[in-house]
């Protein structure tokens, strides 16, 4: 729940009516809210007071192993990645050993699969954090790199990412929140759209440079480095009619059946004209792969 306001004595009021929203549109939605449950935690500059509020105000808040906390400065959800990727390194150095002899080609997807899907997860959110924050996060794939690669600790990280084909974390995260946003353009009804793409709070943020910009602001920049208009999209929209409800397409597997290793590329031709001339009255569209 996002909740704006523009005075202190306004927040209470903001506060309850959201709660009272969701309370009235729980029964059509099928949707529960636990009283145990309730949190939140507010996330500005200044000192406001909530002693009538009836959540429960916080400090930090982990939603879908995201950790915000009041400032977001993203600082507790970087140490709990730190946290999460020692647990995982430490297990890539015990295979890393000469004495398991795992290849380097099996340490590069275990690194992918332990340590760089902990650095992708949620980070269209935590990506909008300080530099130096986030700086925080590169010495453990340098570190995961190095055991993949068995380089030695003087080997630029730069080189380490050349060698194993992996793109710093830096344009890890840029690209993901591009792919997002591309993705997200294509559908105008996501909620999120608009906080994207029609945001308010541009002017807002030129007149506060120091202030953690968020994704509509610091992905404004690459969207317009790449040529992205919104004009050339096309939308996309989710078909009314299920999948499983859509009849389903006759395919014919006569050129499969004939192993193509063992038989002539004459016969294939000749079981290709006899079906062209089975289904000559069809329209033909040749996919070529």
């Amino acid at each position: 729940m996002y909740v704006t306001f523009s005075y202190n004595t306004h927040l209470i009021k903001c506060v309850q009516s959201a709660q009272g929203t969701c309370t009235a549109g729980r029964g059509s939605n099928h949707f529960q809210v636990d009283r145990v449950d309730r949190s939140a935690v507010l996330c500005t500059l200044h000192r406001s007071k909530m002693h009538h509020c009836t959540s429960t105000l916080q400090q930090q808040l982990h939603h879908n192993s995201v950790v915000f906390d009041r400032k977001l400065s993203f600082i507790p959800h970087i140490k709990l990645l730190k946290d999460k990727c020692t647990k995982a390194l430490n297990l890539l150095r015990v295979l890393a050993h000469t004495s398991w002899r795992t290849d380097q080609e099996t340490l590069l997807h275990l690194y992918r699969f332990l340590i760089r899907s902990k650095f992708d997860y949620g980070c269209i959110v935590y990506g909008a954090a300080r530099g130096s924050y986030l700086w925080m996060l590169d010495p453990f794939q340098n570190h995961a790199l190095r055991l993949c690669l068995g380089a030695y600790r003087t080997s630029p990280a730069f080189s380490l990412c050349m060698e194993a084909n992996e793109p710093p974390l830096y344009f890890r995260r840029k690209k993901l929140s591009l792919q997002y946003c591309l993705k997200l353009s294509c559908n105008y009804n996501n909620p999120a759209y608009a906080t994207v793409f029609n945001s308010k709070f541009h002017p807002v943020f030129e007149r506060k440079p120091t202030q953690l910009p968020p994704l509509a602001i610091h992905v404004s920049g690459d969207l317009q480095a790449v040529g992205f208009k919104k004009s050339d999209v096309i939308t996309s929209s989710i078909p009314t009619t299920p999948l499983w409800l859509l009849t389903r397409p006759a395919v014919n597997f006569t050129l499969h059946c004939s192993d193509k290793s063992n038989t002539p590329p004459e016969i294939f031709k000749h079981l290709f004209y006899e079906l062209c001339h089975e289904f000559k009255n069809y329209y033909r569209i040749h996919c070529i792969y």
